[in-house]
């Protein structure tokens, strides 16, 4: 047999709960980007930035407590987040 299927085979148990929680944190990032970016707060380059600023990140916060699309991610802790925009304004964005 010729090719092979791309894709994650298997995910080692102790990654687990670190590859859902980024994918949870992903998609809620994604619902609220969009609905900033309906609302002309930000851009799409701004949106798609790696690290979040403060205010972005607040934003997305009232959204998680406001929003009804935000209800199920409210048990997610954005700290680290906050941290890295913390440094980030320190330092600059160091990827794309």
């Amino acid at each position: 047999m010729y090719g092979c299927s791309g894709g994650v085979l298997s995910i080692p148990p102790h990654l687990l709960e670190e590859v859902i929680k980024t994918g949870r944190k992903s998609k809620v990032k994604d619902i609220c980007g969009f609905k900033l970016l309906s609302e002309n707060k930000f851009t799409a380059a701004a949106i798609d930035r790696l690290v979040w600023t403060k205010k972005m990140l607040d934003l997305l916060v009232d959204f998680i407590k406001n929003d009804p699309q935000g209800k199920e991610f409210q048990d997610l802790d954005w700290s680290e987040e906050y941290e890295m925009a913390k440094q980030d304004e320190s330092f600059g964005q160091s990827a794309l």
